[in-house]
């Protein structure tokens, strides 16, 4: 992320205790490509920093989970990776009776505002996140199509 300006995930966080509390809480999910683990995830119930937005507003104020630490490892980048672990993530959503996904990138991530943009989430504003800074916050209800 650094190459592309962004100051995203360059200091402490995610840290390894960050990483290790999701296992804890069965909220990690691994992607595996040719048996070895390529990216990884958190899907969580709630971000308190998506209470109050900046600016925008959500599409809803259903249910929701949230994706956060979402990664591909360069060696596996370029083969939409990132787009098989988002689907399953939705699923997992899905699984748990939850239509509302959200998701918060660095302004300057432009791959993962793009990737964002390909999966049809919509962009509705920006949040303050205390661990992270400001941030651009996505949101998708599954099911429902939307313009690309």
């Amino acid at each position: 992320m650094a190459a592309h300006g962004s100051g995203q995930w360059q200091g402490k966080e995610p840290s390894l205790a960050t990483i290790e509390e999701d296992i804890i809480q069965q909220r990690y999910y691994l992607l595996f490509e040719d048996n070895q683990p390529c990216g990884g995830a958190a899907l969580m119930t709630h971000e308190p920093g998506y209470d109050q937005l900046l600016t925008g507003q959500w599409l809803n104020q259903d249910p929701y989970m949230v994706i956060h630490r979402l990664f591909i490892a360069p060696s596996f980048q370029g083969r939409h990776l990132s787009k098989k672990l988002l689907d399953h993530l939705e699923q997992q959503a899905q699984r748990h009776h939850i239509r509302n996904i959200r998701i918060d990138t660095h302004a300057l991530n432009q791959p993962m505002c793009g990737l964002l943009n390909r999966q049809q989430y919509i962009a509705v504003g920006k949040a303050w996140l205390p661990q992270a800074g400001e941030r651009l916050v996505y949101h998708k209800v599954l099911g429902e199509k939307h313009g690309t």
